[in-house]
């Protein structure tokens, strides 16, 4: 059976935004378990914890003004 291919989550309309205050209120809207993830990817990187895997949790908010 092929495998699926799977889409990464789209951060760019927190992380590219212009505006600092703004970007940093989309940031704290993003689902913990994101924010987790994101922690969890930071650590591997550091050699400090496991490979979390691909994050399936919920999607981020979407924002009209970034599509």
């Amino acid at each position: 059976m092929p495998r699926r291919k799977r889409k990464p989550v789209d951060l760019s309309a927190v992380f590219d935004h212009g505006d600092l205050d703004e970007a940093q209120e989309r940031y704290d809207e993003l689902p913990k378990a994101l924010t987790d993830h994101l922690i969890a990817i930071f650590a591997h990187k550091a050699k400090l914890g496991p490979d979390p895997g691909f994050y399936s949790g919920p999607e981020p908010k979407k924002y009209e003004d970034d599509e």
